[in-house]
């Protein structure tokens, strides 16, 4: 979708089309005449498709100016779906455009047609599309069209009346109509909608159909929230009922405590580039896999479909793993042979001061969801079962700590560190170790996790961005030492709640309501309102990100402005560690009064609200002069998810450690104070003018002839300078990336942006018509505020005048014009 869109697509879908439009008339020279294959999402836009439709629509601006200017026998022919060829020719494709009213050529009627035109001679652009004008309906938020029959609206098969509200009966009914509409099957009500064939386009597609229908505004993510036509059908009732989507109350709490424990001690063993400081100064610690431990480059494909490979290299890695400070004498067989994270976990504890335990009734609980140790070729030895058992991890520190309470490992994911640490505060123990590990040691999680396509390309978490594209692996290792009712020397922890997704979209699918109600446990547990700090679990995904600041805000922005991020920005996925490697950087944030920047984050995800507080610099938080108190959030991909609620503690003595939190650290001088703002979107807001820079060829404009009394924003492009035709592919290519950002800028931020193109040639004719079809096909997906205006001027003076003198339609009506001759046109079909 918009969201999802980078510059990449934007070139992959250029190279093809415009290359080949531009270059095979010159080369050629052909004399009697140029086809173009276009697609008639070029002229009705299409959902998900940004970058397709912008290249198609390049072709038809060529080829319209060439037959106005030149006489030119130059065709562009806007095709609709063919069923034996093409993008179209599967069962799914053809049965969503069927669902929209459109029919679908055979090879035959394809060519008849194309013989047609060409016979007689055809020129400029021709939409060669089958439509059923009595089901024609488009998911269009702007008025293209003129002389249509009005799309009829979807009419359940029951013919329900609305005099009255529904019963949850007749809106299930509903539903199972409409879903039975697009999938081509029925779907009972508890049916998890992914399961039935329901995938993420059709989700968003499906959310904005039910909106119309039910007249609510539903949130493109409700195949997520609410996975079963009974599921969202009981939220489509809230809405009828309080005229909204309503408020999903907690139902009974999930375990938890409410009088806290005091972490006394702790410590952690993190990515080379961390201290604690280095946290508040955003630092980016993502390098690869040191060689001597891995070497990737043999498993290594950039092609993503390559099977048995992995298309990164990417990770955030320790120092020193092969290192083992071997406090208790481990014989040196057995110190060789066991996992590398039982021996640095145990180094990790001693840095803690888990000696102050020995002999203790004290639980050990770790968290620990790698197991790379039993991918690895080992001599056989004695020692083998207990050096790949993940029991042994928190068994062997209660051995040879001499702790006599509970011990045991816990596996819920990426989740698991903090489960732990629940865990561990329900344990009857007085006191507790509880540890988190992580270490990468084999290639293979690497490779399955791109045959999932879950790492990201770019090999960066890029949370809450538009352009996120999966995480980026990392590694850490740390230990807490809690006690009840001691001096908190290093954080108070208020809470600890867990909770599971239940049933979601799929077994690994996020819950935003499930989140919400662990969110709304922790709180009640703490008694607290809200947070200062929210530090967000933030893979960088493209709906799981959206879902959970969604989530956040419904429950700690309803009372607050808590300042959100993410340490995976700095160092990657910790998975089985995220938990610790969060909270250590929430105890940070709380100790300092100063919030961590979220790094990567450029364009704000489109699904999430511009409201959310991001810290883009370090965040001065000292405004505050009561105690603050923050949140650190984890969730397991097969929905166990952990929420923890701290508070700063009173600081202990200074260490010479600099990843021992057990005393003070100090804020480093390198890092500058700011305050934590809203998050900013690229350009500035129009007042008497605007200083918007881009690739060449965009330039500022002062918009002094446009209405801006509630604010705007604008680009200007300039298409008046002839071109070589391969520096003119790049400045077509680059104006479209430019309009992509816009419009997912004007998606996130709900801005009103004016976009006008400047010019008279081809170029300008095919950047309009390029930068026109990009909007279209946003609109499709969601309203936008967004206008385009070509003005066919060479100067900016010119441009000026012509607009001073000009009433622009309102956006609403016609968010697509142009002034030619002074003379204001709205393109129909």
């Amino acid at each position: 979708m918009l969201a999802e869109q980078t510059e990449e697509n934007i070139r992959m879908a250029f190279g093809p089309k415009v290359l080949a439009a531009l270059l095979l008339p010159k080369l050629l020279e052909p004399t009697d005449f140029v086809v173009f294959f276009s697609s008639v999402a070029a002229v009705l836009g299409s959902p998900g498709q940004v970058p397709y439709s912008a290249a198609n629509a390049v072709l038809d601006g060529y080829s319209a100016f060439a037959v106005r200017s030149q006489g030119s026998r130059m065709l562009s022919i806007q095709w609709g779906p063919w069923k034996e060829a093409g993008m179209a020719a599967n069962e799914k494709a053809l049965r969503r455009a069927s669902d929209f009213g459109f029919g679908a050529w055979s090879n035959d009627q394809g060519f008849a047609i194309l013989e047609d035109l060409v016979r007689i001679g055809a020129g400029g652009v021709i939409s060669a599309v089958s439509v059923a004008w009595e089901r024609f309906q488009w998911p269009s938020y702007s008025s293209l069209t003129s002389n249509f029959v009005p799309a009829k609206r979807f009419v359940p098969k029951s013919e329900l009346a609305r005099s009255e509200p529904f019963s949850q009966t007749a809106v299930v009914t509903t539903l199972k109509n409409l879903t039975e509409a697009m999938l081509g099957h029925e779907v009972s009500a508890e049916e998890p909608l992914m399961d039935a064939g329901m995938d993420s386009l059709l989700a968003v597609e499906f959310a904005r159909r039910l909106s119309r229908e039910f007249g609510q505004v539903l949130p493109v993510t409700i195949v997520f929230d609410c996975p079963t036509l009974g599921a969202i059908a009981d939220r489509i009732k809230r809405g009828m009922t309080t005229h909204g989507l309503g408020e999903t109350t907690s139902k009974a709490l999930p375990v938890g405590l409410t009088n806290g424990m005091a972490l006394v001690s702790a410590s952690s063993l993190l990515p080379f580039c961390f201290g604690l400081d280095s946290m508040l100064q955003g630092l980016d610690c993502v390098t690869g896999v040191p060689f001597a431990r891995l070497d990737l480059d043999a498993y290594f494909s950039p092609d993503i479909e390559a099977e048995g490979m992995t298309y990164t290299k990417h990770a955030a890695c320790m120092d020193g793993v092969e290192w083992f400070g071997n406090f208790f004498n481990i014989n040196a067989t057995e110190a060789r042979t066991m996992d590398p994270q039982q021996r640095l976990l145990l180094d990790t504890a001693v840095s803690a001061n888990c000696e102050a335990l020995d002999g203790s009734d004290a639980a050990v609980v770790v968290g620990k969801a790698n197991h790379d140790w039993s991918f690895q070729d080992h001599l056989a030895t004695s020692f083998m079962g207990t050096a790949v058992s993940p029991a042994i991890t928190a068994n062997r520190l209660s051995f040879l700590l001499n702790l006599k309470g509970p011990s045991m490992t816990i596996d819920t994911a990426c989740s698991s560190s903090l489960v732990a640490l629940a865990t561990a505060m329900r344990l009857p123990s007085s006191q507790a170790l509880v540890g988190g590990t992580h270490v990468i040691l084999s290639p293979v999680p690497f490779i399955g996790s791109c045959a999932a396509k879950m790492l990201s390309k770019v090999g960066r978490c890029l949370t809450l961005d538009a352009s996120a594209d999966g995480y980026c692996r990392g590694e850490g290792v740390a230990a807490l030492i809690l006690q009840p009712s001691a001096d908190a020397k290093v954080a108070g922890i208020l809470s600890v709640a867990t909770n599971h997704d239940g049933r979601s979209a799929s077994l690994t699918a996020p819950n935003g309501k499930a989140q919400e109600n662990l969110f709304r446990t922790s709180l009640a547990l703490a008694s607290l309102q809200t947070v200062d700090v929210v530090e967000l679990h933030g893979t960088g995904t493209k709906l799981g990100d959206p879902l959970e600041a969604a989530s956040t805000m419904a429950v700690f922005g309803k009372s607050g402005k808590p300042v959100c991020g993410a340490v995976k920005s700095n160092m990657g996925h910790l998975e089985g560690s995220a938990g610790m490697a969060g909270l250590f950087k929430l105890i940070c944030t709380l100790r300092n009064k100063a919030g961590s920047p979220n790094l990567h984050l450029k364009c704000l995800n489109q699904h999430i609200s511009s409201n959310i507080i991001v810290s883009e610099a370090c965040a001065d938080l000292r405004q505050s002069t009561a105690t603050l108190s923050g949140a650190v959030s984890s969730f397991g991909f097969g929905g166990s998810n952990a929420q923890a609620l701290l508070m700063p503690g009173t600081r202990g003595k200074p260490s010479s450690k600099p990843h021992d939190l057990g005393g003070h650290f100090a804020w480093s001088s390198a890092a500058a104070w700011t305050y934590a703002t809203r998050w900013e979107r690229v350009g500035a807001k129009v007042t008497n003018q605007i200083s918007l820079t881009g690739p060449a060829g965009l330039h500022c404009l002062e918009p002094v002839f446009i209405d801006t009394s509630q604010g705007a924003n604008m680009l200007a492009i300039s298409c008046w300078t002839a071109k070589a035709e391969e520096e003119e592919i790049e400045n077509l290519t680059l104006r479209a990336i430019e309009m992509l950002r816009i419009l997912q800028q004007a998606a996130a931020s709900k801005e009103t942006w004016f976009v006008v193109v400047a010019g008279n040639g081809a170029f300008a004719e095919a950047c309009f018509s390029a930068v026109s079809s990009m909007l279209r096909s946003a609109l499709c997906e969601q309203p936008l505020d967004v206008q385009v205006v070509h003005v066919n001027a060479t100067t900016w003076e010119s441009v000026r005048s012509i607009l001073a003198e000009t009433k622009l339609p309102l956006i609403s009506e016609d968010p697509i014009c142009r002034v030619v001759d002074g003379v204001l046109e709205a393109p129909r079909l």
